[in-house]
């Protein structure tokens, strides 16, 4: 049997190597850290382009968009999302194809409550989050935007959904450039929260588990399952402040920005946006900032630029 690679500790002896997939993204997470204000897909696509320094591809005609597994999706997600997971509620995965290679994958998923509630209740159903999103290191420029787009037509003509809406995340350096360029509305920031206004998410010791804020909140109701685990229990009074005693890290999360897309003919989007419950407001003006590599990362294919004909998947030229 191979002797497993190990790496020297700082205080003495040495740790296991971790798999390829886990050590990327430690290495994305840390340059992340250290640079806040640039996208972290952009930083884990430039790590995967350093570790597997494959050919870049280009749009040349035999790109489709069409619907895919979630065993298929999956693994894209995980490698190279923000969150590292496919999340719950997900109930149609769309990716982009070149050759029949999958080089892009994004989920989509109603939420209820208010949450979900863009114009009126009466099209909660036909109302849909795009809930993931991701493109490879080695798909070309300006996938992403391609990507959505396009799922969202094909969407549209699969599952009859006609109201898409997204969060670009700031605690991951997302600012939504993708929606602003395909021509999404700007719903607003910290919707139904104070302007600037946060919650606290722990990270654990080893940054492999987030314990949200909502979690912390509402464990009671699992009698504190997941804290137990972890040795609270009542005698260690506070929650926060044990979870800091035993090296769990506080993390500031800001609010997201919310971007809507309506799909149909240009008098259904316009009805639709006339029932839109908010106001869609000007994107707001971000300082520039310089693409990584030769990956762009948050740029956006033009919108309106390539053709749709196929109910069954698209092939763009």
């Amino acid at each position: 049997m191979a002797e497993q690679a190990s790496y020297p500790l700082s205080g003495g002896g040495s740790k296991p190597t971790p798999p390829i997939k886990e050590l990327v993204r430690i290495i994305a997470k840390a340059r992340f850290e250290a640079n806040p204000d640039m996208c972290f897909q952009g930083i884990i696509r430039q790590v995967w382009t350093e570790v597997d320094p494959c050919p870049k591809l280009k749009f040349d005609g035999t790109e489709r968009v069409e619907e895919i597994s979630r065993e298929d999706a999956e693994p894209h997600i995980v490698r190279y999302e923000w969150l590292g997971t496919v999340g719950r509620g997900i109930e149609a995965f769309y990716g982009l194809k070149l050759h029949g290679e999958l080089v892009g994958a994004c989920a989509f998923g109603r939420m209820g409550g208010q949450v979900g509630n863009i114009c009126g209740p009466e099209l909660a159903e036909q109302t849909v989050c795009l809930h993931r999103g991701c493109c490879t290191h080695f798909a070309p420029d300006l996938a992403a935007s391609f990507l959505i787009s396009h799922a969202c037509r094909q969407a549209r003509l699969d599952h009859k959904w006609r109201i898409y809406f997204a969060y670009s995340d700031a605690a991951a350096g997302e600012r939504g450039v993708v929606y602003k360029a395909a021509g999404w509305f700007f719903l607003g920031q910290d919707l139904g929260r104070a302007k600037g206004s946060f919650h606290v998410d722990f990270i654990s010791p080893d940054g492999k588990e987030k314990l949200s804020s909502y979690a912390i909140n509402h464990d009671s109701q699992r009698d504190y399952k997941r804290l137990r685990k972890l040795g609270w229990d009542e005698s260690k009074g506070r929650i926060r402040p044990f979870l800091r005693d035993i090296g769990w890290k506080p993390v500031k999360v800001f609010g997201k920005r919310k971007w809507v897309h309506f799909a149909g003919t240009r008098a259904e989007k316009a009805e639709l946006k006339s029932l839109c419950r908010y106001k869609p407001q000007p994107p707001p003006e971000d300082p520039e900032r310089k693409p990584l590599g030769s990956d762009a990362g948050d740029q956006a294919y033009p919108a309106g630029s390539l053709c749709w004909e196929h109910k069954g998947g698209s092939k763009c030229g």
